[in-house]
């Protein structure tokens, strides 16, 4: 049978309370040091300009790859959130949100959302250096970039892409605090030809991007394909439904991102 021997040496002082803090408190003032050198850092490598060009069909754009974890509070205390820990949705975890560098149809300087599964190895540039681990460079698709910021600081749609809310049928029992249910498939657009309308959409169309809002905390639009051009393959509306449009400009259904955030619109 194994035997465990514990060997203790009587002397070697252990370190009261004050000091123990003391020592933590020199850790965390390192670790703090560390991380703003690397921000700064990465904000250089950000502002850098860059001289990479775009080919047909595709956008250039740099990625802070660590914009998804950080948070702000109301009174602008910024704090790290580290997201690749615990959560395999990557959705939530990779960024989206991007800077362009060279594209045919958005604006140099831009902020654009893209799909997360971009933000992968196959579509990054290693051949670029950016100064900074932090900020890298990708060639996305254009089909994978689904809005761009404009000078007011509202998201725009890109091509072939709307932006909308999901529709709710509110509880009209006498017990309170019930969560409206939703309507699948269906989505109240906010963008575009449709603006102001409900349409009958594929079943899953309502994609969800969850990016970084202005305001440092995470923010989400639901995305849907849609393009007057009828030759376009992946048009995800089927129709527009005009009694249901009727019930939501008369407050009898709701739209929201979620049940929590449902509200009848006026």
């Amino acid at each position: 049978m194994a035997v465990k021997h514990f060997l203790i040496n009587p002397n070697i002082d252990l370190l009261d309370i004050e000091q123990s803090v003391l020592v933590q408190e020199n850790k965390l003032n390192k670790s703090k040091a560390i991380w703003e050198e690397r921000e700064i850092k990465a904000q250089k490598a950000l502002e850098k300009e860059c001289t990479l060009k775009h080919v047909h069909g595709r956008v250039i754009v740099k990625v802070d790859m660590q914009s998804k974890n950080r948070h702000t509070f109301a009174n602008g205390l910024t704090i790290r959130r580290e997201r690749a820990f615990n959560n395999f949705n990557f959705r939530e975890v990779n960024p989206s949100n991007c800077i362009v560098v060279d594209a045919e149809n958005i604006p140099k300087g831009a902020e654009i959302l893209v799909d997360y599964t971009t933000i992968h190895d196959s579509y990054r540039i290693f051949s670029y250096d950016s100064g900074s681990n932090d900020i890298q460079y990708y060639s996305v698709e254009e089909v994978y970039c689904y809005g761009w910021k404009d000078e007011s600081g509202v998201w725009q749609p890109l091509k072939n892409c709307e932006f909308g809310l999901r529709v709710y049928k509110p509880y009209e029992g006498r017990i309170s605090h019930i969560t409206p249910e939703r309507i699948k498939d269906h989505l109240y657009c906010t963008t575009g030809e449709l603006k102001g309308k409900v349409v009958h959409t594929l079943r899953g169309s309502d994609y969800c991007v969850v990016f970084q809002g202005t305001d440092g905390k995470e923010d989400n639009l639901i995305r849907f394909k849609h393009s007057s051009d009828p030759n376009f393959e992946t048009e995800e509306v089927i129709c527009i439904n005009n009694d249901l449009t009727e019930q939501v400009h008369n407050n009898k259904l709701y739209v929201g991102l979620t049940a929590e955030k449902a509200k009848p619109l006026t």
